[in-house]
């Protein structure tokens, strides 16, 4: 099965893999990430913004990175290959992930797609690998 959301490489890295795995396991965090990628301008985790958000959260720091590094990579691919909701739900289910867990992702993406637009001028400002790498993580 071709999996759209990943490219031409057609598979997600480790990093990428662990983003998720977070992500899914932090759901009680979902408004929270929700309330920062719709009102942040840079879209980069450690600014100064950002550090109050994700103290705000029930997360750890490098669970929060995880986080939006997963869904700025959804959003990035989400924009760049044209794909539908329901392109990205057949994909994470194809790579095992529970239905029902992808279920209640494809609600907080619901809720965060109308940043798509404005999250990839905002990456076009910054430096990427490629086109299709996923956006640049900062470490702590």
């Amino acid at each position: 099965m071709d999996l759209k959301i990943f490219g031409p490489s057609g598979v997600p890295d480790d990093e990428l893999t662990k983003g998720l795995n977070t992500l899914l396991d932090s759901e009680s965090a979902w408004d929270d990430l929700a309330q920062w990628f719709l009102t942040t301008e840079s879209f980069e985790e450690d600014n100064e913004r950002s550090s109050r958000a994700m103290s705000a959260t029930s997360l750890l720091p490098e669970q929060f990175f995880d986080c939006v590094y997963a869904l700025r990579f959804i959003l990035e691919a989400w924009q760049i290959h044209n794909l539908r909701l329901l392109d990205i739900k057949r994909d994470l289910f194809a790579l095992g992930y529970d239905y029902d867990a992808i279920d209640r992702l494809g609600g907080l993406l619901q809720r965060i797609e109308s940043v798509r637009n404005v999250f990839m001028r905002a990456s076009s400002d910054r430096s990427m690998k490629m086109p299709y790498s996923p956006p640049l993580r900062t470490s702590m």
